[in-house]
């Protein structure tokens, strides 16, 4: 059996890091900009 280190994925940032990938345009001085999305 696999045994866990403990600790969890910071999906936040992973999902924040998918969207400049997809639409570069709305992050504002990296910061979403909302209005924009």
């Amino acid at each position: 059996m696999e045994k866990l280190n403990g600790t969890s994925m910071d999906l936040i940032q992973e999902n924040v890091k998918k969207l400049k990938e997809i639409f570069p345009e709305i992050f504002i001085e990296g910061r979403i900009d909302f209005e924009l999305l």
